[in-house]
């Protein structure tokens, strides 16, 4: 099968779309991970101040 010049350019680009969006996912999704971690750190670090106030027994 051959294809134009014209059919190059177009699923090129098409191409560029496709990593494009792909990219922003990609970024969108680290962002929710780094959310997620920061949240749990959050989490830990309040648990760990509660603990030194002694206003949870962990035994």
């Amino acid at each position: 099968m051959t294809f134009s010049c014209g059919d190059k350019i177009e699923n090129q680009q098409e191409f560029e779309g496709n990593r494009s969006k792909i990219n922003i996912k990609s970024k969108e999704r680290s962002k929710e991970i780094i959310s997620d971690q920061i949240r749990h750190l959050d989490q830990e670090y309040d648990l760990e101040n509660l603990k030194k106030k002694r206003e949870i027994k962990t035994h």
